[in-house]
């Protein structure tokens, strides 16, 4: 909707536009840019999944490292308790 709503707004107009409705010029700007490439306004599905799926995987791979660490703090306060 703020294509077409800003579509022949300029200056304080435009301004006050973004003010009402908490968008950011910098906004717009991509905004219009992505509308305008080759016809890739929004990833497709296929691209969605991928990264969703990659999204999971490194989640699953933080947990992993976060208890490796864990597990190493342990064992690093247990040699340093018992000398």
């Amino acid at each position: 909707m703020a294509l077409p709503e800003t579509h022949g707004l300029s200056g304080d107009a435009l301004q006050t536009w973004f003010h009402e409705n908490g968008v950011f010029a910098h906004h717009l700007t991509s905004w219009k840019t992505a509308f305008c490439a080759d016809g890739k306004v929004v990833p497709g599905t296929s691209e969605i999944r991928v990264l969703k799926d990659e999204d999971e995987q490194l989640k699953r791979e933080l947990v992993r490292k976060e208890h490796a660490l864990a597990e190493a703090a342990i064992q690093f306060d247990e040699r340093i308790l018992l000398g």
